[in-house]
C-alpha cells in the first residue's frame, strides 16, 4: 500500500506550461483507505499535498512566470501598460456600434421582443424526443422539453438542449461539394475541403450559392480539371442534375450497382420512402449502421421471443429495480421518462417506504452512481451474473456454484441476496439488462422477468421498428457492406447521415476509393464536411432538424413531428429529399410527404387532426401496442452469441491483459456532438473531465502495474490514452469513451482527445477481451474539474468537519438509509436534530415583499446528469472558455455539480451535490463589495449589477460556496480553443465584428452578454421573473385574473424545467400551500454552511439510501 500513496502524492506535479505530455519514469501508486468520510478525489484521500498547493493556487497554470517578476519588474511592466492604454484607447471599454433597421410596419401576427414556443423533435439513435423550441424574433435560442409528450413529460436531454448550438456553428456544411479521386480523403489526406470565409455571415434563405462555370453532363469527365480546392460549392440544381443522371442508370437496371447505407431513423416517412425504394429496386443493396446499437437486446429477443422486441419499462410501477451493465437513468434512449419514473418512488420516503435500486456494472453510470447498493465486476463476470441469477431462481438444471465459478464468494453472496430479494418483490421487481451483454445473457434476462410474473406491470413489449431497416443487426451490416466494397459489386454508394469512417468498427473498413480501374460513385449527406465526406465523391449538406420538417417514433411509440423555425442557413438538404432524389425526384416539399405519412397512418384524421398533431408536436394515443402471450424460450448450450463475448470466453492471452469496455460518452456520444463546445466543456457527471477522455481504472489496478492518475499506456500498439484512476471502477476493466479524437469535425472538436474506435470490432463493439498494453513513459495534465474553487490548504480542518471523520454526518451532505430515518426523521442530520438557537433580537424580514423566492434541491432524486447546467448555459448566455482556461479553474458555470464518495476506495457510494448561488440573506459577497454591483432587492434574490462591476473579485473570495464566476476575458468574442491571453498593446475592446452573426444569433436577448473585468453567478432566473411579474400585472389590468401576485407553478427556473426527476423546486415561502413551502417543512430539510448565519434561499433535502437492515 505504500508504493501506491507514494505515487499519488507526486500525482499533481502539473506542468506550469501546457505541454501536452513529458517523458518521465513512472512512480508506483497505493492509496490510504483510512477514515470512511466524504471524499472528492483520490488525490484528497491519498492527502497529495503537492496537489493541494496546486489546487491552492488562483493561477496555476501561470505560476511560475508570476514568480519571475519582481516588484521592480512588475512596476515598470505596469508603467508601459498605462502608457500604451493611453496610446491606443478613449477609454476603458469601447462600446460596440450598431444600426437597426425597423419594420416599415408590424407583420401580422408578430409581436417582436416576445419569445414563441415551437413544438418540434430532435432525435438520437433511431428514437426521436418531442422538445420545445424557444424562438425570438425568428431564431431558435433555447430547447425544453414539451410538457404534454408521454416520453419526456417537459425534460430535455443536455444532448437535444446543445443541438441549438449545433444550429449556428460556423463549422457547418456551406454547400454541394465534389472531389473527384485524386482529391478524396482517402487518396490525399492533405486536402481540406473549400472554406468560404473564416467568419461567414448568415446567407440569406432566397440566396442562390453561388457556383463556376458549370460543365454539361456531355462534359461530366472533364470535373476532376475543373475542381479546385478553393472552388465554391456547386449548385443543388448542378448536383441533382449530375447524380439524378447516375440513378437514372440504376434505375434502368433495378437497382444492380446501387447501395444504400442508412443511419437508423424513426421517421415512418424516411421508412415508407426505403420500402418504396427496395421494391421499385429490387436488386439494390441496403444497409443501416449506429455505433451505439442494441445488436445484442436484439439477437437475444429473436431468441427469445421468436422476434425482435423492444422492452418498455415502467419503473414506477417497481418497488427493486436490478440493472445489470444497463444505465436506464443515463444514455438509454427512454432515460427521461425512467427517470421521472424512477424519481415517483422516492417521494414514498414520507410514507415510509421508498423503491430499490440496484446496479452491477463495470464502470460507474449515471444509474450506478444513484443506486442504492452497487456491485462492480468487470464484463465477463456480469455475464455470470445473470447466469447466477437464473440458476438461483431455478430456471436451469445446471447448478450455481459449477455455472459461475469465475465469481468469488463475495460476489456470489451477494448475488445470492439479490437473487433472494428478486423472489420477495415477485411481480414488483424488475430486471433490465445493458447492451454491453450477450444475446445469451439478454435470453435469460427475458426468462427472469417472464419468471418473475412483472410482464404486464413493469415491463411489456412492443415491436421494434428498426429492426425493418436490417436484415440481421448493425454490426453484419456494415461487415456486408464492407465485403461488397471490396468485391467492386458496388458502382454507387449513398451514405445517409452518420461518419461510418470514423465510427466504423476497425475490422469492416469502407473502402471509398475511386479509381480508373475501380469506379466507385459515393455520396455523404451530412451536417460537417467530417471524415466520411473528406473520402467520398460528393458532400451534401445536411439540414438541422429545427430548418426542416420531419416526423419520427418515441421510444414507445408515439408520432412525433418536427417543424422549421428557420429557413435553413446553408442550404441543407433532409434525408427526405436525398431518397426522393434515389427515387427520381429533385424537387419535393418535404411538408407535403410528411402529411402522406399521416394521412397513411391516421386514416380517420382530418385537417385540423393534422393541425392539432403540429401544434402539440405528436399525435395523441398514437404509442405501439403491447405484444401479449409472450413465453421466452430458455437459452440452449449451444447459444453462445457470436457477436458478444461468451460467459466461458477465453482467457486473456497475458497477465496484464484487460477487458476493455467502450462506453458511449455523456458529452459527445459517440462522437457527432465533438464540436459542440457546450458539451465538450461539460464536466462528466462522474470522472468531470472536460475536453478530453481517458481510460478509467480501478485503484487496485492501478497499484498492481504501477500506473498513475494522467499516464499515457498504449494498447494494442494503436491507440495512446491516458489513464484516470476511478474509485469503484471494476478490477481487470478498462473503460474508454468512445466519440474522441476527431480530425475533420471542425474548429472545435478536432484534435480533442484520443480515437479509441480502432479498438473497437464489429464482433465485439462493446467489449473487448484480452487488450495488451504498455506503458509510454509520458504524462498527461487532464481537466478535470472535481477541485476546482476549494482551498483544502488554506481551510483543511474546515473542510474535514463539513466532510465529516469517520462515522460523523458532516455538513455538507446529509444521508442516511431508510431504516434510520423510519426509527428517527432527523437521522440524515447527523447526531440528531439540532432546535434553532433563538437570536439575541429578532431581526425584521427585509427582502420578503411581495414574493419570498426560494429553491430546494431533492438529493434523494438528483442524478448528477448535468442537464440542469447546460439548461443554465443556453439561458443565460454563459461563454465556453476552453481547455487551457478550464486548466487555470476559470470554468464559467453557474452551477457546479460536486461529486462526493464515500466509504472505502475500492467500493465506496457516490453522491451529487448541486451547488449554485444560495441567494443569502445575510450575504457576505455584499458586505464585501466596494461599489454595491451585488445587492439585494426586495424578493430576497441576490442580484448583479454588470454596470457597477469593476472586477475586485472580493465577493467571490468571501463567498463560502465558491460560485462565483469572473471574466477574465472576452470569452464570448474568442475560439474556445483558442487560449485566451491578455496583450498589454491592446485595449479592451469587443467590437460587433469580433462575434460573427452566426455565433451571436444563439445569445439570449433577455440577457445581458458579460465581459471582461464583470463578475456572474446564478440569478433565479431574474429574467423569468420579472417576465412572471409583467404577465400577472397585465393579466390582473385586463380582468383575467384575480391577483396580481404570481402563482405557486407559474414561474420555472431553466434548471427546474429540464430536470427529468424535478429534484429542484422554485416558488414563493410567502405562499404557504406553495411547493418550495411544502419542501422547508420537510424533516430532510437543511442548509448548507448553517453554521455561518447566511439565511441561504436555496436548502437542500437530505439522501436516503434504501439497503437492508
Amino acid at each position: 500500500m505504500s508504493s501506491m500513496k507514494k505515487s499519488l502524492q507526486n500525482n499533481s506535479k502539473l506542468l506550469p506550461q501546457l505541454a501536452a505530455c513529458e517523458t518521465h519514469s513512472p512512480q508506483p501508486a497505493t492509496i490510504s483507505a483510512a477514515a470512511v468520510r466524504y471524499w472528492r478525489s483520490v488525490e484528497q484521500l491519498a492527502d497529495d499535498q503537492q496537489a493541494t498547493e496546486q489546487l491552492a493556487s488562483e493561477f496555476p497554470m501561470l505560476a511560475e512566470a508570476i514568480a519571475r517578476h519582481d516588484r521592480r519588474s512588475f512596476m515598470r511592466l505596469l508603467g508601459a501598460s498605462m502608457a500604451l492604454a493611453g496610446i491606443t484607447a478613449t477609454g476603458c471599454r469601447r462600446w460596440p456600434v450598431e444600426e437597426i433597421r425597423p419594420h416599415a410596419s408590424r407583420p401580422a401576427g408578430f409581436a417582436p421582443g416576445v419569445a414563441e414556443h415551437y413544438a418540434t423533435l430532435f432525435e438520437l439513435s433511431g428514437v426521436a424526443h418531442s422538445i420545445l423550441a424557444k424562438s425570438y424574433d425568428g431564431r431558435p435560442i433555447k430547447i425544453e422539453g414539451n410538457p404534454d409528450h408521454p416520453s419526456c413529460l417537459g425534460s430535455a436531454s443536455g444532448l437535444a438542449q446543445a443541438s441549438v448550438l449545433d444550429l449556428y456553428d460556423p463549422d457547418r456544411s456551406r454547400g454541394i461539394r465534389y472531389r473527384p479521386a485524386s482529391h478524396t480523403a482517402s487518396n490525399d489526406s492533405d486536402v481540406q475541403a473549400p472554406v468560404v470565409g473564416e467568419q461567414p455571415e448568415v446567407a440569406s434563405p432566397n440566396q442562390q450559392q453561388p457556383s463556376p462555370a458549370e460543365p454539361s453532363l456531355a462534359e461530366q469527365s472533364m470535373i476532376e480539371a475543373f475542381w479546385r480546392p478553393e472552388s465554391p460549392p456547386i449548385s443543388w440544381e448542378r448536383f441533382a442534375a449530375l447524380a439524378g443522371d447516375n440513378f437514372r442508370g440504376h434505375r434502368a437496371r433495378q437497382g444492380d450497382g446501387l447501395a444504400v447505407l442508412l443511419q437508423p431513423s424513426s421517421s415512418p416517412t424516411e421508412q415508407r420512402l426505403v420500402r418504396d425504394l427496395q421494391q421499385t429496386l429490387p436488386k439494390s443493396k441496403w444497409f443501416c449502421y449506429e455505433p451505439l446499437h442494441r445488436d445484442s437486446q436484439w439477437a437475444g429477443s429473436r431468441a427469445a421471443f421468436g422476434k425482435v422486441l423492444r422492452p418498455q419499462y415502467d419503473l414506477s410501477r417497481s418497488k427493486f429495480t436490478l440493472c445489470i451493465s444497463a444505465d436506464p437513468l443515463g444514455l438509454q434512449p427512454n432515460h427521461l421518462r425512467h427517470a421521472r419514473d424512477w424519481a415517483i418512488g422516492r417521494d414514498a420516503v414520507a410514507g415510509g417506504q421508498m423503491n430499490r435500486l440496484v446496479c452491477i456494472e463495470s464502470s460507474w453510470s449515471v444509474t450506478g452512481a444513484v443506486a442504492d447498493s452497487r456491485i462492480a465486476l468487470k464484463p465477463s463476470l456480469c455475464e455470470l451474473a445473470v447466469l447466477r441469477l437464473a440458476t438461483q431462481l431455478q430456471l436451469t438444471a445446471e447448478t450455481a456454484d459449477s455455472a459461475t465459478s469465475g465469481l468469488d464468494a463475495a460476489a456470489q453472496q451477494q448475488i445470492d441476496a439479490l437473487a433472494s430479494e428478486l423472489k420477495n418483490y415477485g411481480s414488483e421487481a424488475l430486471l433490465i439488462g445493458g447492451p454491453s451483454l450477450s444475446a445469451e445473457a439478454h435470453q435469460w434476462i427475458c426468462a427472469i422477468n417472464a419468471a418473475l410474473g412483472n410482464t404486464g406491470g413493469s415491463l411489456r413489449y412492443t415491436e421494434e421498428p428498426l429492426s425493418e431497416l436490417v436484415t440481421d443487426t448493425y454490426g453484419q451490416s456494415i461487415r456486408q457492406l464492407s465485403q461488397l466494397l471490396e468485391g467492386n459489386v458496388i458502382q454507387t454508394l449513398v451514405i445517409v447521415g452518420g461518419n461510418p469512417l470514423y465510427d466504423g468498427p476497425a475490422d469492416a473498413p469502407l473502402n471509398l476509393n475511386n479509381t480508373a480501374k475501380r469506379p466507385l460513385v459515393s455520396i455523404h449527406l451530412s451536417s460537417h464536411d467530417n471524415e466520411t465526406s473528406q473520402a467520398c465523391t460528393w458532400h451534401v449538406p445536411l439540414a438541422h432538424g429545427l430548418e426542416t420538417w420531419g416526423d419520427g417514433r418515441s421510444w414507445d411509440g408515439t408520432y412525433t413531428l418536427g417543424q422549421p423555425l428557420i429557413e435553413p442557413l446553408f442550404a441543407g438538404k433532409s434525408p427526405v429529399e436525398i431518397l426522393a432524389l434515389v427515387a427520381g425526384q429533385d424537387r419535393v416539399n418535404v411538408r407535403t410527404e410528411v402529411r402522406k405519412t399521416f394521412d397513411s397512418l391516421f386514416s380517420g384524421a382530418d385537417n385540423k387532426a393534422w393541425e392539432q398533431a403540429i401544434h402539440d408536436g405528436f399525435r395523441s394515443g398514437s404509442n405501439f401496442e403491447s405484444v401479449t402471450a409472450l413465453q421466452p424460450k430458455l437459452p440452449t448450450a449451444a447459444a453462445t452469441s457470436s457477436e458478444q463475448p461468451a460467459r466461458d470466453a477465453a482467457p486473456a492471452n497475458s497477465a496484464d491483459a484487460l477487458e476493455v469496455l467502450f462506453m458511449a460518452d455523456a458529452s459527445v456520444y459517440d462522437g457527432r456532438f465533438a464540436n459542440n463546445a457546450w458539451l465538450q466543456e461539460l464536466p462528466d457527471p462522474i470522472s468531470k473531465l472536460t475536453w478530453d477522455n481517458a481510460a478509467l481504472l480501478s485503484p487496485a489496478d492501478a497499484e498492481r502495474w504501477q500506473l498513475r492518475h494522467g499516464e499515457v499506456i498504449r494498447l494494442e500498439d494503436s491507440v495512446e490514452v491516458p489513464v484516470m484512476i476511478m474509485p469503484g471502477q471494476a478490477v481487470g476493466c478498462i473503460s474508454l469513451p468512445l466519440g474522441y479524437g476527431r480530425q475533420q469535425a471542425g474548429r472545435v472538436g478536432n484534435n480533442v482527445g484520443r480515437d479509441v474506435y480502432p479498438l473497437r470490432l464489429a464482433s465485439h463493439a462493446y467489449v473487448r477481451m484480452g487488450v495488451a498494453w504498455q506503458t509510454t513513459g509520458k504524462t498527461v495534465v487532464l481537466a478535470s474539474t472535481q477541485e476546482h474553487h476549494v482551498l483544502p490548504s488554506i481551510a483543511d480542518s474546515a473542510l474535514t468537519a463539513r466532510l465529516g471523520e469517520k462515522g460523523q454526518a458532516g455538513l455538507l451532505v446529509h444521508e442516511t438509509t431508510l431504516a434510520d430515518y423510519n426509527h428517527d426523521h432527523h437521522a440524515a442530520h447527523g447526531i440528531g436534530h439540532f432546535p434553532h438557537a433563538a437570536p439575541l433580537y429578532n431581526q425584521p424580514s427585509q427582502f420578503d415583499t411581495p414574493h419570498r423566492w426560494a429553491m430546494t434541491v431533492d438529493l434523494n432524486k438528483c442524478i448528477g446528469c448535468s442537464g440542469c447546467v447546460l439548461a443554465c448555459q443556453a439561458e443565460n448566455n454563459i461563454p465556453v472558455v476552453g481547455r487551457d482556461n478550464v486548466l487555470s479553474n476559470r470554468e464559467m458555470h453557474w452551477i457546479r455539480i460536486d461529486r462526493y464518495f464515500k466509504g472505502s476506495v475500492d467500493d465506496p457510494d457516490m453522491v451529487h451535490v448541486p451547488v449554485a448561488c444560495a441567494h443569502c440573506e445575510n450575504a457576505p459577497c455584499e458586505q464585501v463589495c466596494p461599489v454595491a454591483a451585488t445587492v439585494h432587492d426586495a424578493e430576497g434574490t441576490n442580484t448583479m449589477v454588470y454596470n457597477r462591476c469593476i472586477g475586485t473579485r472580493y465577493c467571490a473570495n468571501n463567498c463560502p460556496y465558491k460560485v462565483r464566476r469572473f471574466n477574465y476575458f472576452d470569452y464570448h468574442a474568442t475560439d474556445p480553443r483558442e487560449p485566451a491571453k491578455p496583450w498589454v498593446g491592446i485595449p479592451d475592446t469587443q467590437q460587433a465584428s469580433d462575434v460573427s452573426t452566426l455565433k451571436k444569433m444563439v445569445h439570449n436577448p433577455e440577457v445581458t452578454v458579460r465581459m471582461r473585468g464583470v463578475m456572474e453567478k446564478c440569478t433565479y432566473c431574474i429574467q423569468r421573473i420579472a417576465a412572471a411579474r409583467i404577465d400577472a400585472k397585465n393579466g390582473y389590468a385586463s380582468g383575467e385574473r384575480s391577483t396580481d401576485l404570481v402563482q405557486d407553478g407559474e414561474l420555472v427556473t431553466a434548471c427546474q424545467a429540464t430536470c427529468p426527476t424535478q429534484a429542484i423546486v422554485f416558488g414563493d415561502l410567502n405562499d404557504p400551500n406553495s411547493k418550495i413551502s411544502a419542501s422547508r417543512r420537510d424533516d430532510r430539510a437543511y442548509e448548507m454552511l448553517a453554521e455561518l448565519n447566511l439565511g441561504a434561499r436555496t436548502t437542500y433535502l437530505a439522501k436516503i439510501r434504501n439497503r437492508p437492515s
